[in-house]
């Protein structure tokens, strides 16, 4: 008995062109990984006296009961020994609109960088800072962390959030590559 491997054709919706399955190069896979919609986080924490806020897109909800959070953070980011630390954190949900709290924090700060500095903000139960201008937050206590890969995935349970006017929509995004943000 053989085994067969079947190359059915994939219909692409936008350009009507069709890719060969299995596709198992590294151009292929990143540009299939990219598809994958994130979105556009600013997670905030505060350990002690010191804060700090990053832009996140590997956000996602983890559990019903209870609910959590996964967060996944790049191994080189400055908000890691803070989270490492088991300090809570805020996952503020940004409108798809707003580009002003976007730039201000895709920038990245260093953890003694003041990364509030004009930004109007109000502080959660945890002392984490929740920005005003987001659409929704989500404030989480830390409950465990896994490695994965060149990433830390958090885990944290849910202690309180809320949504402004629904009506506005969270920013999406999706990548042209799997390998790069």
């Amino acid at each position: 008995m053989s085994l067969v491997v079947s190359r059915k054709p994939i219909k692409k919706p936008a350009y009507g062109d069709t890719l060969t399955v299995p596709a198992t190069d590294r151009k292929s896979i990143g540009e299939a990984l990219g598809r994958i919609v994130s979105g556009a986080f600013i997670v905030t924490t505060k350990h002690k006296e010191q804060s700090t806020g990053f832009l996140a897109s590997w956000v996602q909800q983890a559990s019903f009961d209870p609910p959590m959070i996964s967060l996944a953070v790049g191994e080189s980011r400055a908000i890691k020994p803070l989270l490492d630390a088991g300090a809570p954190f805020v996952v503020n949900v940004i409108s798809e609109t707003d580009q002003t709290l976007v730039s201000h924090f895709a920038k990245g700060f260093e953890l003694k960088a003041d990364a509030f500095s004009g930004v109007d903000m109000t502080s959660g139960t945890s002392g984490c800072p929740i920005l005003n201008d987001a659409i929704a937050y989500i404030e989480c206590e830390f409950v465990s962390k896994i490695r994965s890969g060149d990433h830390t995935v958090y885990f944290g349970k849910v202690v309180a959030g809320a949504a402004g006017d629904t009506s506005e929509k969270p920013q999406v995004r999706f990548r042209r590559s799997g390998f790069s943000y």
